[in-house]
């Protein structure tokens, strides 16, 4: 067989073998190497696409988010309901107290209320360069987009929104219900080692919660982050960074470097570790005298697939084809599961 076919003017020679039989697979290196490079391109084009102008920024000491706080004086941590907010405000309450400048974390949510503001805005001379705090609506965080300076740093502390809200019933019914051990509702029982509800009544329960926009259940992503909320914050050029609850304590170490030094220690508040254990009475459908305990985890776990559609608990929605795209930076993909956005053409995902 004949590897090479001799060329006019060609002498076939063991040597023009050597010679031609590297250049080849040279060029199919190339070849290989140009189809992956193209593959890249392709690939990172459509992930900015999909995640819009964002980057993952990291956590560390020196890394972006430091830089972040260098550079951008005035902080605004905030949060929807059962996503590290408590931890943050008490923490903001010390950091602040350790400048002499405490006015707008004396006042619980401040940021949702005008008059508030007002209040804390001439309580004292020196303003706080930390603000943390729960939001009720969309409207609030369009507001503070509106009137953000160059040097304003909005941070949203994010939980997923279905983990987020059995986490609030659970809350709600042990807080609200199972230790105030008041005028409780009927079908509740209270013992000195658990709280027991029944099914019917805490499915009514938890109906209300959602219908109001006071608790906890109601205060969710969904009614934070929606299409006017990308919007605003796109219209307005706002720095906004996305951060997930379980790095609250890394953020913590940042926040202290820049805003209050002398504070040296995580703060975790309501962390649920004094909480009475609650269960869920099933009553049988053949007996009305045959009831079956299970533990409230064990029958959210069960109930959560339906829990959202059957009480209406997400009316109101809008654009979480955006929310979930970054959801699956800040919860999966980004290291330090934090995902900033900013620049002149900021964009959301969109789909």
């Amino acid at each position: 067989m004949t590897l090479i076919t001799k060329l006019p003017g060609m002498k076939s020679s063991t040597k023009t073998v050597s010679y031609i039989i590297p250049f080849l697979l040279l060029m199919g290196f190339w070849g290989i190497y140009e189809v992956s490079t193209l593959n890249k391109l392709d690939y990172e084009e459509n992930h900015k696409a999909a995640t819009g102008d964002s980057d993952c920024i990291s956590l560390v000491d020196g890394g972006d988010m430091d830089n972040l706080l260098s550079e951008l004086g005035q902080v605004f941590i905030v949060m929807p309901a059962k996503a590290a907010g408590t931890s943050f405000k008490d923490f903001t309450r010390q950091c602040m107290s350790s400048t002499s400048s405490t006015s707008y974390s004396e006042l619980d949510n401040v940021l949702n209320s005008k008059e508030q503001m007002i209040q804390a805005f001439k309580s004292q001379m020196k303003i706080p360069s930390l603000i943390a705090s729960h939001v009720y609506n969309s409207e609030t965080i369009c507001r503070m987009a509106k009137h953000a300076t160059k040097e304003t740093l909005f941070i949203y502390i994010y939980r997923e929104e279905t983990e987020r809200m059995a986490s609030a019933i659970k809350d709600m019914f042990s807080g609200c219900i199972c230790l105030k051990q008041e005028n409780l509702p009927a079908g509740v029982t209270v013992t000195e080692d658990k709280c027991v509800v029944n099914q019917a009544e805490l499915a009514d329960m938890i109906q209300m919660w959602g219908k109001r926009d006071d608790n906890e259940v109601s205060l969710s992503n969904t009614k934070l982050l929606t299409c006017e909320t990308y919007n605003c914050v796109k219209d307005n050029r706002a720095n906004l960074v996305f951060l997930n609850y379980k790095q609250a304590s890394k953020l913590q170490k940042l926040l202290a470097k820049h805003h209050c030094p002398k504070v040296t220690h995580e703060v975790r508040s309501n962390v649920g570790s004094n909480k009475i254990p609650l269960s869920v009475a099933l009553e049988d459908p053949n007996s009305s005298e045959s009831t079956t305990l299970v533990s409230m985890a064990d029958w959210l776990a069960a109930k959560i697939p339906l829990l959202e559609l059957t009480f209406g608990l997400k009316e109101g929605a809008s654009c979480q084809a955006t929310t979930r795209a970054i959801e699956d930076n800040v919860l999966h993909s980004c290291p330090d599961k934090t995902l900033h956005f900013s620049g002149p053409n900021v964009e959301f995902p969109s789909f």
